[in-house]
């Protein structure tokens, strides 16, 4: 079972040890070493419940819904979780997935897990601080600059889980950020292989060959750009392409630390793969992949599942309020992109044990559509139930009101209609009222 009461007991044990403590201490060691008005469980589940209001009505909310007799100051709150350190969040996340793997059958592809990594940007309030801390920038669609954080992530896509995310400048280094985070795989999913997939503005000529000499597997989109010489020279579909790295190739690499390395390599060998999609687009595909290993049609369908990674920034910003932080400081807006990333994962376990379940009890009913869990209407019913599940104390309670929820979840699922495509907008819509983005709570 991928999600169960115990997943959430572990979490909440592993808050309350001794160790959690001290990587939460982010200014002095004596901080949250005694229960206060604002213990730092409680800090914890404060930031799990923000739902994007103003700081006076999420605080009071909070202490209805816990039933707190003291009441909580916005300035001594926001005292409180100027001692958090927020890497802490991300700590708690690590552990709640490398939890998950160990105690759960994970889905894979011939023995690899497939991730993907990518890279987003997220307008933050405008102040000096953040100004040094993230600069300036432009969104995709945005003519006037503005603050922008990137948040770089690799996410298993075949079995929805937000491996590791990092929050930087906005222009900062995709693939450099994405390959750094593969470091802390094996203490998330242990020494299992998988297949990294990767969009086109991360084939970097040191990383690809980094990758090949390591022996880590990839499938990387190139872009019409990208060694345009060995793309048209290609007599078929699906060949090996030597990628000669000449002199001209080699200007932007001068002078850097691995200069010499692409020296003495002199070419990297590559298998060269051609998609021809229904609309008549052709996309190219970089691999080290072998023919035995996957087909030319299995390596298409791998880099398809890279769209798993846009779906989940998209559940982070539209159905998380990944945006709407709780205060202007970086520290503060770091909390809350980790806290959300937490929520993300978990609101992934839901969803996949409802779906689970939904399955095995509909397995004779008969729809003209393959149905799935409806993702905004989960995330609004576990933003609902999941701080009463957690401080209920009795362990029979608890488990009845998460299985409440999951049934809850459950009844709300929309079909799934293949091949639907819609023409790209490039530009920002004339209003602001979304009909299909409504928040979730």
């Amino acid at each position: 079972m991928r999600f169960c009461t115990r997943v959430i007991a572990d979490d909440i044990a592993f808050v309350e040890s001794p160790c959690f403590i001290e990587k939460c201490q982010r200014i002095s060691d004596n901080h949250f070493t005694r229960r206060r008005k604002m213990p730092l469980d409680t800090l914890i589940l404060t930031m799990l419940n923000r739902r994007g209001r103003t700081l006076a009505i999420e605080l009071r909310d909070f202490e209805v819904l816990t039933g707190m007799e003291q009441k909580i100051s916005k300035a001594g709150y926001l005292k409180q979780r100027m001692k958090l350190d927020p890497k802490a969040i991300k700590d708690l996340n690590k552990f709640h997935i490398s939890n998950t793997y160990r105690n759960t059958d994970m889905k894979d592809l011939k023995g690899y897990y497939v991730i993907a990594a990518d890279g987003t940007k997220i307008s933050v309030p405008s102040t000096k601080e953040t100004v040094n801390e993230y600069g300036l920038g432009t969104n995709q669609h945005q003519k006037t600059q503005a603050v922008l954080a990137g948040i770089s992530g690799i996410y298993d896509v075949m079995n929805n889980v937000l491996l590791s995310c990092t929050i930087t400048r906005g222009n900062h280094n995709e693939m450099k950020e994405a390959y750094n985070q593969l470091d802390d795989l094996p203490d998330v999913i242990g020494d299992k292989m998988f297949i990294l997939v990767l969009d086109r503005g991360y084939p970097s000529l040191p990383y690809l060959l980094k990758m090949k000499n390591s022996g880590q597997k990839f499938v990387v989109r190139l872009s019409s750009v990208d060694y345009p010489k060995e793309q048209q020279s290609m007599a078929s579909d699906d060949e090996q392409v030597n990628i000669q790295i000449n002199c001209s190739r080699m200007q932007k690499h001068r002078g850097k630390s691995y200069e010499q390395e692409l020296l003495d390599a002199g070419s990297l060998m590559l298998r060269f793969i051609k998609i021809h999609l229904d609309n008549g687009v052709i996309e190219c595909i970089a691999t080290n992949l072998t023919e035995t290993e996957f087909s030319t049609e299995e390596v298409g369908r791998i880099y398809s599942m890279r769209w798993g990674i846009e779906t989940v920034y998209d559940m982070l910003k539209n159905n998380l309020e990944l945006g709407n932080f709780t205060g202007t400081k970086p520290i503060l807006m770091e909390q809350d992109i980790y806290s959300c990333v937490y929520l993300c994962n978990l609101a992934q376990d839901i969803i996949i044990q409802a779906e689970e379940d939904r399955k095995k009890k509909e397995d004779n009913k008969k729809y003209k559509h393959e149905m799935a869990i409806n993702k905004t209407y989960a995330v609004g019913v576990m933003k609902e139930g999941l701080i009463r599940a957690i401080l209920e104390k009795d362990p029979d309670k608890k488990r009845k009101m998460f299985m409440d929820m999951i049934s809850e979840i459950q009844s709300n699922i929309l079909p799934v209609r293949p091949g639907r495509q819609y023409e790209r907008i490039t530009k920002n819509k004339n209003g602001k009222y979304y009909n299909t983005h409504k928040r979730a709570y």
